[in-house]
C-alpha cells in the first residue's frame, strides 16, 4: 500500500475491538467442517493437507449443516470473507468475497467456468443442487494467472459426485436415497442416485426435486416465494488405457415457481414492495473431459475440457405495484401479463498440462502450461430488460512454474496469463443508438477488444515442518460484462422524462494488483498422539483500478442525469485480514475463523461493495463416546456495516440523505450472533445409515444480508440418506 493509500485508510476506518483482541492474542482462525469416519473419529477437514502459498478452504459435505442445505449458497455461508446477497432464494444468491461481487469470484464446476450474466436485477445465483456436491473449495484472493478472468476476489471451485462416491472398492452396483425437510422455507427435497461399474466403464445417475415455500425471517415477516427445482445429473468414466480417463458429464438444473422481481434487496427503489413473477430458470450443462498422463515422461499430464453450457430465464409479470387500487378496480393490466426471455449460451475448450521436471538431482520444477477459449452469447425478446443483444469472445494461455531446491527452504513460483477479449455488440442494439445523435452519446455502437497480461510471484519460506511464510504479488483482470458495456434498457420514468440505462462501449476492463503475506503453522501430537492443529493467517492489500460501477450520465440536461451507464472508478483500495485456527482429535474438534474487510473509493471515500467489516465463524464438535450420535455447536458473529457515501439523494425517497451515485440510501446495519446447533447419526451397524438434526438461529436472532435484507429466522432442518 502506498503512503496515500495507508493515509486514506487511517482517516476513514477504526480497527475494531475484536480485530485488536484477535491480532494480539495470535488467534489465526479458519472455516472447517466435520466429517464422520469409519472408526467413529472426528476429523476436521478446513484445508489442503498439502500446503499451498494461499489462504484457501474446503469444505466438506458430509457435515450436518451442509446436508441440510436447502440451497449451494448456503453451504458458503459458514466461511468467514465470504458473504451472500440476496433474500435467499436461489436467484439473486450473489457471492462477494475480499471487495468483490460476483463479477469478480470466478465460479468452477468440475474445472469449468460458470459464466452466468449478472444482469442488474440481479437474476445470477450459484444453479447447482447441493445433493449433487462432493467437496467446495475455496482460494481467497486473486487468482487470475490460473484461472482466468474475473478471478479477482477469489475462485470457488465446486467438486460434484462421482461413481466413486457411491461405490465401494469392490461393488459393482450401488445406489443412495435422500430426503431432507426444514420448518422456516417449507423446504422438503428428495431425490436417488444409481452408480454401476462394469469392466472399463463406470458410471452414475442422479435426480432430485425440491419444493421451497415463503421463507420465515427473524423480524416475523414472510418473504413470498415458491420454489419447484428438478435436477438430473449423468456422469461416465470410460479408462481405455491404464493412464486415460474420459469424462463425459451432463446436468440440468430447472427452477420453477413464483418468486419476486428484484432478487438483492425487500423491494425496488422507494417502495417496500416487489413485483411478482411466474418465473422459470434453467441451466444446461454439457461437458467432455479426457485427462493422460505419460509412463515415461514426467512433463506431460494432460487434462482436455470440451463444454457448452445454456442459461435461460424465462419470467411473466403477475403483479405492477405502480398500480393503484383504482388501477386494479378499473381493471388496468399495466406490466401485467408482460413475459420476458433471456437466454446466454456459452461454449469452450480448455487444454492445461501440469509437468515435473527434477534438474540434475539438485533442483525440482513444476510447470502448470495451458490454454482457453470461450464464446459468450446473450439473447432476449424485445420485453426483456438488463439484457442486451451482444456476445464476447475470449482467448487465453498461461504459463506458471515454481522451482525448489532440497538443499534451501525456498520455493520460487512464477506464473503470466495472457488474456484477449472482444465484446461484439447485436444489431438489436440499432433502435436505441438511433434515438441519440452523435453529439450527445457518450459513445457509438462499436465493438471493444482487449490485449493484455497478467503476473504473480510467490516466495515460500520453510524453515521446519511446522511453520510456513509466504509472500505474494499478483495482478488480475476482469472483462466488462456483456450487460455492462451495451445494456439499453428502459429503467423508469419520472414525470415527462424517461430513464435509461446508456451503453458505454469505451468501458475499460478492471484490473487489481495484490500483495498478500501469510503464515502456516502445523501441528502434529501436539497435545496427544492423534491429535492436529493447524493455524493460518493472512494480510491482503489489493489496489484496483479502474473499478466498474455505475453512475449518472453524464449531460447538463435534467434529462439526461436521470439516464444511467456503467463506467470505471481510477482507483479504488482493498485491505484487510483472513485468521485460522483448527484442532482435531477423536474426542473434539473445534474450529474458528475471521475475517476484516475494508474497501475505499480514492476519488470519493466511499465503499465500493457492501461488505461486513469482520465476521466471526466458530464450531465445536464432540462425538458421543460409544455410540452413533455427534453433538455440535456453531456460531457466526458480524460486526455492524461500515457504508459510506459522499453524494445527496435527488430522488423523493431519498431526498437530501446521505447516498451512494445510484441514489441508494446509505444505511448501516447492526451486527449479530447466530448459533446453531446439531446432532448426527452415522449407524455403527451399517455405515451406510447417515442422519441430522439441525437448530438454525435457534435464538431466532434478527439480521440482514450485506444490502439490509431480513434473513431467514428459526429453522429446524432434518436429512436422511441410505446407501447401499
Amino acid at each position: 500500500m502506498d503512503i496515500y493509500g495507508m493515509c486514506m485508510l487511517k482517516k476513514h476506518f477504526k480497527y475494531s475491538g475484536i480485530a485488536t483482541a484477535l491480532c494480539l492474542l495470535y488467534s489465526p482462525i479458519a472455516s472447517a467442517h466435520p466429517e464422520n469416519t469409519g472408526t467413529d473419529s472426528l476429523t476436521v477437514i478446513g484445508y489442503n493437507d498439502d500446503r499451498s502459498s494461499d489462504f484457501h478452504s474446503v469444505i466438506d459435505t458430509s457435515s450436518a449443516k451442509t446436508q441440510t442445505a436447502s440451497t449451494t449458497g448456503e453451504i458458503l455461508k459458514d466461511v468467514a470473507g465470504v458473504t451472500l446477497s440476496g433474500t435467499g432464494i436461489t436467484n439473486g444468491s450473489n457471492i462477494l468475497m475480499r471487495g468483490y461481487d460476483q463479477k469478480g469470484i470466478k465460479i468452477l464446476v468440475d474445472g469449468i467456468h460458470q459464466p452466468l450474466e449478472n444482469t442488474i436485477n440481479n437474476l445470477g445465483g450459484i444453479f447447482l443442487d447441493p445433493s449433487l456436491i462432493r467437496r467446495v473449495d475455496v482460494k481467497h484472493g486473486s487468482a487470475s494467472t490460473l484461472h482466468g478472468a474475473g478471478a479477482m476476489g477469489g475462485v470457488v471451485a465446486f467438486n460434484t459426485l462421482d461413481p466413486r462416491s457411491i461405490l465401494g472398492t469392490d461393488k459393482k452396483l450401488g445406489a443412495k436415497l435422500f430426503s431432507s425437510v426444514s420448518s422456516a422455507d417449507r423446504h422438503f427435497s428428495y431425490g436417488g442416485i444409481i452408480a454401476a461399474r462394469h469392466d472399463i466403464v463406470e458410471g452414475l445417475f442422479a435426480y432430485s426435486q425440491r419444493q421451497r415455500g415463503p421463507i420465515r425471517l427473524a423480524n416475523g415477516d414472510k418473504l413470498e416465494n415458491h420454489e419447484h427445482i428438478k435436477n438430473f445429473f449423468a456422469k461416465a468414466y470410460f479408462y481405455p488405457t491404464e493412464n486415460q480417463t474420459l469424462i463425459i458429464s451432463a446436468r440440468h438444473y430447472d427452477n420453477s415457481g413464483e418468486q419476486r422481481e428484484v432478487l438483492h434487496r425487500m423491494g425496488g427503489f422507494g417502495k417496500n414492495e416487489s413485483n411478482q413473477m411466474q418465473r422459470d430458470t434453467q441451466q444446461k450443462n454439457y461437458a467432455l473431459t479426457h485427462h493422460y498422463v505419460s509412463d515415461t515422461n514426467s512433463w506431460l499430464d494432460l487434462t482436455t475440457y470440451l463444454y457448452y453450457s445454456q442459461f435461460d430465464i424465462n419470467q411473466t409479470f403477475l403483479t405492477d405495484t405502480k398500480l393503484t387500487t383504482s388501477d386494479l378496480k378499473k381493471n388496468i393490466q399495466g406490466k401485467i401479463g408482460k413475459y420476458e426471455a433471456r437466454t446466454q449460451s456459452t461454449y469452450g475448450l480448455k487444454f492445461e498440462d501440469n509437468a515435473s521436471i527434477n534438474w540434475f538431482d539438485t533442483f525440482n520444477q513444476s510447470v502448470i502450461i495451458g490454454t482457453e477459449a470461450y464464446q459468450q452469447k446473450m439473447q432476449s425478446n424485445e420485453e426483456a430488460k438488463n439484457f442486451p443483444l451482444a456476445k464476447m469472445n475470449y482467448i487465453a494461455g498461461w504459463l506458471q512454474s515454481s522451482l525448489s531446491t532440497p538443499s534451501l527452504p525456498l520455493t520460487l513460483t512464477t506464473g503470466i496469463r495472457y488474456h484477449y477479449y472482444k465484446n461484439i455488440p447485436g444489431e438489436g442494439l440499432d433502435p436505441f443508438f438511433s434515438k441519440f445523435s452523435a453529439k450527445t452519446l457518450q459513445a457509438e455502437k462499436h465493438t471493444s477488444s482487449y490485449r493484455g497480461t497478467t503476473e504473480n510471484i510467490t516466495l515460500t519460506f520453510t524453515p521446519t515442518r511446522w511453520l510456513q511464510l509466504y509472500s505474494t504479488y499478483s495482478t488480475a483482470f476482469r472483462a466488462p460484462t456483456l450487460n455492462e458495456m451495451f445494456n439499453d434498457s428502459f429503467h423508469f420514468k419520472a414525470g415527462f422524462f424517461n430513464a435509461h440505462w446508456v451503453p458505454n462501449p469505451n468501458l475499460k476492463p478492471e484490473r487489481n494488483s495484490t500483495w498478500e503475506y501469510g503464515a502456516d503453522f502445523s501441528f502434529k501430537q501436539l497435545l496427544s498422539q492423534q491429535d492436529k492443529l493447524i493455524l493460518k493467517a493472512a494480510y491482503f492489500d489489493t489496489k484496483s483500478k479502474d473499478y466498474i460501477t455505475y453512475g449518472p450520465w453524464h449531460s447538463s440536461s435534467f434529462a439526461g442525469k436521470l439516464n444511467l451507464q456503467a463506467f470505471n472508478i481510477p482507483e479504488a483500495m482493498i485491505e484487510g485480514i483472513d485468521l485460522s485456527l483448527r484442532y482435531s482429535h477423536p474426542l473434539i474438534s473445534l474450529g474458528l475463523s475471521y475475517n476484516r474487510t475494508h474497501t475505499l473509493e480514492l476519488t470519493t471515500h466511499e465503499t465500493i461493495s457492501p461488505v461486513r467489516p469482520e465476521i466471526l465463524t466458530t464450531f465445536i464438535q464432540l462425538p458421543v463416546t460409544k455410540t452413533p450420535f455427534s453433538l455440535g455447536w456453531s456460531g457466526k458473529f458480524a460486526g455492524t456495516t461500515a457504508n459510506k457515501g459522499t453524494h445527496r439523494g435527488q430522488a423523493p425517497h431519498v431526498k437530501g440523505k446521505t447516498t451512494n451515485r445510484m441514489q441508494e440510501l446509505i444505511t448501516q446495519y447492526p451486527g449479530y450472533g447466530i448459533h446453531d446447533f446439531s446432532i448426527s447419526y452415522q449407524s455403527q451397524n451399517n455405515k451406510d445409515i447417515q442422519a441430522a438434526l439441525v437448530l438454525a438461529n435457534a435464538f431466532n436472532r434478527e439480521h440482514f444480508s450485506a444490502l439490509g435484507v431480513p434473513q431467514e429466522g428459526r429453522n429446524i432442518k432434518m436429512s436422511i440418506s441410505y446407501r447401499w
